[in-house]
């Protein structure tokens, strides 16, 4: 019997015996087609058959790719509830009798409503309801039911709860989940869709199967071999991984009481039985849990430590020899493995107060880590110890953590990623990394240690440098710094001094960034930190500056200022503040604390605008003086290392610049805005544009500037016109237009 006859014949029904005959031509067969029969002809007897084919020791690895294989939700439940059935080769079929009506149907569940333990004949006659549904008004009831029976907080619990109120808790779950596994085996693929959203609720009941399980072997004293016990709890885990995209799920299994203390029970049972049988199914439990419950949230975050000091404290009393020998088969070479990263971790959690040698083995394991914070404090620790471990660990451990922090960075372009990563010390992982390189350079270790450079010179030539464009980062690199040297005895400045003696790659790298984070920390401090004192009309095509007496604020949110009522009421019909003000008027301390952030950044940046078109202004004279148009755009882009600058003339094809907050503006509105300073002072206009790494920040993006070729002293005259750093909008002379900002008010502390 064939995979063709069966799509022909989709009131066949298979048995073990043909089902076995069936698999082996499975692989061969179009994928699509198998499982499209599959998703059809399963029925509760024959569904054991394929899941114990599935799921048995030889075929373990096949196994897990058809269950994933399984798309279908209804197929899906069905495997997990024939996965975990303690009375798995008992099948529990309905009764064949008359069929029920909705009148029945909705009396048997008013029946079971509020009942903790229903019998044996009302949970039958449940499922014989379940088969006749054919519509959802019917099936709705019976879900309540079901899943009110399967509530975790009913599950008895305490020194007082007798075992044979324990069994008899346990007999009821295990029938309500093969009637809640049925409602999805009676149902076509065309309902499939629409009964996911209800077997959401399923999941948690699975985190209280895994604890039924154990309760179950232990209070009850049903023998199952160890090996399969946790071969079917590693499997819950990994179909649990394949919707692990829910965030909502992945709430409710990593806080579910039922799933932690069936993770610590499956750490114990494993540090008292390290036989080789059960090894493997008991380490890929754990792994399945990691897989499932840390994944990254918006930042790539997946563990903090919180969690690490309450999994540690749970395993606190296992042998570490115990735990490496169990999972060195799970720690795998440097060759960047997704799946590799949940035993990586726990490696690096079991391994808590650490050996030397064991250090730069958890070093080996982080590449898929989603951590830099974790994987910095790995590599100067690994460093530190090196005593214990052989060049080429210390190689590997090292080249796979930076090979990771690199594709990190290449993935997650973000402000808070960085400063994240600095945090987590990533600066002093390349100080530590600088020192100790040369150390065991090799011939051996060429490919390693060469690896290693290009990520590090990658890191510090380009991902870290690009995001200097941000205030806050190199606040934060700059304390770092500090704290480094103050700490160690200005251990990062000797190391630099030394390395370009020594003619160090590193350290040459490690000085050109300390020296381009210098120099942008110089542009912060001469920032000022009053923008509470100068206000800026808050109407997009304005931007002027001023004192509060000036201006007028929103009567409603009083966070947004405009110079005149025809600035505002422009904000109010073209610029979305009708929607914003109900926003803004929430006025609670976080919203005023962004807004302080982020004209901060706005300041700092400018400031950083009008320093670099100063570096380039033999440039832009040179460009002005040949060109004929007198319209030039000048385009900065901090996300390049150098910064690069681009000058062309104005086109159509260059219709709008978009600003930090969204608006698109159209540039010839810029040039009628400008269009009167271009009248008193005859030149050629240039539009400064600016870019940083993830977008603009800051409350503009267009600053325009003017150049006046025939100026008195035959240089370059030039001013800021919208939001100038200096203080004086439009001044001719130049005189407040200088890169050091100098004049223009009293300049406060940096804060």
């Amino acid at each position: 019997m064939g995979w063709s006859r069966l799509e022909g014949s989709m009131t066949l029904k298979l048995d073990a015996a043909h089902y076995r005959m069936l698999l082996p031509n499975t692989v061969k067969y179009r994928q699509h087609v198998r499982f499209r029969v599959l998703s059809k002809l399963l029925n509760v007897t024959t569904t054991y058959s394929v899941l114990d084919f599935f799921l048995s020791e030889s075929n373990l690895e096949h196994g897990y790719k058809g269950v994933a294989l399984f798309s279908d939700p209804n197929v899906i439940s069905w495997t997990l509830f024939r996965c975990f059935s303690p009375h798995s080769h008992s099948v529990l079929l309905p009764p064949a009798t008359m069929p029920m009506d909705q009148v029945q149907i909705q009396r048997l569940c008013g029946q079971l409503t509020g009942i903790e333990s229903p019998s044996e004949s009302k949970i039958l006659e449940l499922n014989r309801a379940i088969v006749q549904c054919d519509t959802k008004p019917l099936l709705d009831p019976i879900l309540k039911v079901l899943l009110s029976l399967l509530d975790v907080s009913k599950l008895p619990s305490g020194p007082n709860v007798s075992s044979e109120d324990r069994g008899k808790r346990l007999q009821t779950a295990q029938l309500c989940l093969e009637a809640l596994a049925n409602t999805s085996v009676h149902f076509n693929r065309d309902f499939g869709q629409d009964l996911l959203s209800r077997l959401t609720a399923f999941w948690p009941t699975t985190l209280l199967w895994l604890e039924l399980i154990h309760m179950h072997y232990i209070a009850l004293g049903v023998r199952q071999p160890m090996a399969d016990r946790f071969r079917a709890i590693s499997t819950i885990y990994k179909v649990a991984t394949l919707h692990g995209k829910d965030p909502g799920l992945r709430s409710r299994m990593g806080s579910s009481e039922p799933f932690m203390k069936i993770l610590v029970k499956t750490w114990q049972f494993r540090s008292q039985h390290h036989t080789l049988d059960a090894h493997q199914p008991v380490t890929r439990t754990l792994t399945m849990y990691l897989r499932c419950h840390l994944r990254p949230n918006e930042y790539g975050l997946l563990w903090n430590d919180r969690n690490e000091k309450q999994f540690i404290r749970w395993i606190g009393g296992t042998e570490r020899s115990v735990a490496e020998a169990a999972l060195e088969p799970f720690v795998h070479p440097y060759a960047g493995e997704p799946d590799t990263a949940a035993d990586a971790e726990f490696l690096s959690l079991v391994s808590a107060g650490r050996s030397d040698m064991n250090e730069c083995k958890v070093a080996l394991s982080l590449l898929m880590l989603h951590s830099p914070h974790r994987v910095s404090l790995r590599i100067v620790n690994g460093m530190r110890v090196l005593s214990g471990t052989t060049p080429v660990q210390f190689f590997e451990g090292v080249a796979a953590s930076y090979a990771y922090i690199r594709k990190a960075f290449d993935k997650v372009k973000a402000e808070a990623w960085v400063i994240y990563a600095l945090e987590g010390h990533l600066l002093l992982a390349l100080l530590e990394t600088d020192i100790h390189l040369a150390r065991l350079r090799s011939e051996q270790n060429q490919k390693f240690y060469k690896d290693i450079v290009r990520q590090c010179l990658y890191l510090l030539g380009n991902a870290l440098p690009q995001y200097l464009a941000y205030r806050s980062v190199v606040r934060l690199a700059k304390e770092k710094i500090q704290k480094y040297n103050e700490e160690q005895n200005n251990r990062w400045d000797t190391q630099i001094a030394l390395g370009k003696t020594l003619f160090s790659p590193l350290s040459n790298a490690l000085a050109h960034y300390l020296n381009f984070l210098g120099q942008r920390w110089n542009i912060l401090k001469h920032v000022p930190n009053t923008y509470r004192n100068t206000f800026v009309c808050d109407n997009p095509p304005c931007s002027k500056t001023g004192q509060e007496k000036d201006f007028k604020k929103c009567s409603k949110c009083r966070k947004a200022f405009y110079c005149s009522k025809d600035c505002q009421t422009s904000d109010w019909k073209e610029h979305d503040h009708k929607n914003s003000c109900r926003l803004l008027q929430m006025n609670n301390a976080q919203l005023d604390d962004d807004l302080h952030k982020d004209k901060q950044q706005a300041r700092f940046l400018r400031r950083l605008i009008n320093w670099q078109i100063d570096q380039c202004m033999p440039l832009i004279n040179q460009y002005a003086r040949a060109i004929e148009t007198n319209r030039m755009v000048a385009t900065l882009d901090f996300s390049k290392v150098p910064v690069e600058m681009r000058i062309t003339a104005y086109t159509d094809s260059l219709p709008y610049f978009e600003d930090a907050y969204g608006w698109e503006e159209n540039a010839e509105e810029q040039w009628r805005k400008v269009g009167k300073t271009q009248r008193d002072h005859p030149g050629q206009l240039l539009i400064v544009a600016h870019r940083i790494p993830n977008g603009c920040v800051g409350h503009m993006a267009v600053t325009t500037l003017r150049v006046a070729v025939d100026g008195p002293d035959g240089g370059i005259r030039r001013w800021v016109e919208n939001g100038s750093v200096d203080g004086e909008n439009g001044n001719a002379d130049g005189e407040n237009g200088n890169a050091d900002g100098e004049s223009g008010g009293t300049i406060d502390e940096v804060d």
